[in-house]
Order: C-alpha cells, then sequence, then structure tokens
C-alpha cells in the first residue's frame, strides 16, 4: 500500500486499540509484511514488532536489501499454521494483530485466530470486499453465513476503513476493506468447542435454502439433533420449518448448546 495509506491502516488501529485501554501493548505482530510500508510505521509506535513471512523472495529481500530497524523482527512462518499459545507466552501478553493480508488466505487467517481466541485480544485485517461482508453480515442477508456466525461468536467486529485499487502497488483487481476484531475476555463459545461450533453452524449453512430439520437430514446429523432442533424450534417461538439464516448468532449458540451438548449427554 502507499505511505499516507500504511499510516492511516495503522494509526486507525491505535485509536480502535486506546478507545477502552489507557496503554498499548509493548508488541504487535504484523502478518506478511510484504516491502514494509505497515511494517515501518508499526515500528513507530510501538515498542517490537513481530512481523511473520511466508514468501521466502520477500523474505531475502529483509535479510539482504532492507534497513529494517532495531525494533523489528522478520520471522519465517505460516501464518494459517503459527502456534499462537507459543508466542503469546513469548511475549507475555494476549496478542494484538495487524495484517494486510493475501486475500487467498485471509479466511483461514482469520479462522485460525478463532480457533485460538484465548490467545487474542485484538486484531486488524484487510480481507476483500465481498469476504468482508460476508464477516460482518447480519440474519436474512444474502452475505450472512458460517463466517459470519463463528467470527462474531469470539469477537467484536467494526469497519475500519476501506481500500480501493487504486490505493495498492500493484493495483489488485479487487476493492478491499479493513476490519477489526476486539476479541472477547470469555466468548460465547469454549475456544476447546470452537471446531465443533464451526462444523455445526457450516453444515447448517450448507443446506441453507432447506428448513432446519431437513438441513440435518440432508447432512446425516445424527437423529438427535432433528428432534432438540425441533423442541429448541418451538420453545423460541419459531415454526418447524425455520431456515438457519433468520437465526442470530446467540440463537445458533443456543441451538448449538441443545443440540449438541444435550446429545452427547443423553
Amino acid at each position: 500500500v502507499h505511505q499516507k495509506v500504511a499510516e492511516q491502516f495503522v494509526d486507525l488501529g491505535i485509536e480502535k486499540i486506546t478507545e477502552n485501554e489507557r496503554k498499548l501493548p509493548e508488541t504487535v505482530i504484523e502478518i506478511g509484511p510484504g516491502v514494509g510500508a505497515i511494517t515501518f510505521e508499526l515500528a513507530k509506535k510501538f515498542k517490537k514488532v513481530i512481523a511473520i513471512e511466508k514468501d521466502t523472495r520477500l523474505l531475502r529481500l529483509w535479510r539482504e536489501e532492507i534497513n529494517v530497524p532495531e525494533n523489528v523482527e522478520v520471522r519465517e512462518g505460516d501464518a494459517t499454521e503459527i502456534n499462537l499459545n507459543q508466542l503469546r507466552s513469548e511475549i507475555g501478553e494476549r496478542l494484538t494483530v495487524y495484517g494486510n493480508l493475501p486475500f487467498n488466505v485471509s479466511t483461514a487467517i482469520m479462522t485460525h485466530m478463532v480457533h485460538n481466541a484465548e490467545q487474542m485480544h485484538f486484531a486488524q485485517l484487510t480481507f476483500q470486499t465481498e469476504v468482508a461482508q460476508r464477516i460482518v453480515a447480519k440474519p436474512n442477508s444474502k452475505s450472512y453465513g458460517s463466517l459470519s456466525v463463528l467470527v462474531s461468536s469470539f469477537c467484536d467486529i467494526f469497519t475500519v476503513m476501506d481500500l480501493g485499487k487504486g490505493q495498492y502497488f500493484p493495483i489488485p483487481k479487487v476493492n478491499s476493506r479493513v476490519l477489526g476484531f476486539r476479541f472477547f475476555s470469555s466468548p460465547l463459545v469454549p475456544t476447546d468447542k470452537a471446531r465443533k461450533f464451526e462444523r455445526f453452524v457450516h453444515q447448517l449453512f450448507m443446506y441453507r435454502r432447506k428448513t432446519m430439520v431437513n438441513g440435518f437430514k440432508s447432512a446425516g446429523s445424527p437423529a438427535t439433533y432433528e428432534e432438540n432442533a425441533l423442541g429448541w424450534l418451538e420453545q423460541s417461538g419459531y415454526p418447524a420449518d425455520t431456515r438457519v439464516e433468520k437465526l442470530s448468532r446467540d440463537e445458533l449458540h443456543a441451538l448449538f448448546l441443545c443440540c449438541v451438548q444435550r446429545g452427547e449427554s443423553s
């Protein structure tokens, strides 16, 4: 991104971090530093920057050609697999992450953070606009789906800024949007249940045009899911032919507990 955009990217994140806190974290993690436009801005504002880069060509550039600030450490790593628990232990606090992400891995990186939400404090990440719309989508909208429900179960989400194609070099084919994520200290779903909740919700949205009960049947779910779902719908004032896109995050969480945990205990 261009330099002015990098400055704005970092400063807007700092504003959001300090809305509810008196001081910034000492260490910030950057995913995908590229050639350093955002990295250098982060280095001005934070005591230490740990930049995670996967591309071997860019790593060589950092090692051989870029004048790396003293408070920046560039590490080789895959952000979809990095051990966030180990990283948190190393820096001594929950993680604050910035990332101007490659579009092809943005969802995988976000999902990895959700699976490790207890290690996370704040993240500010760039997505293709269409993906960002899916993340912030609300019930009864076309973009609302399993990604919306999963991410919002572990953090507050807000739009930071939009980035047009002309604000990048080289110019991409699509526009992008920067989202901020403030992770809950106590998520709606325990982190050890995150993957099971993700599968549960994804299963339902695979058959979003069907009623939820028929969706469970199509997905080959246990018969108890159908029985428990019908009971929950009745108790919650919904007709039996309700589709998943009608339900809010909190309602899907309640349905998950009803179907899965009651099924496990029976």
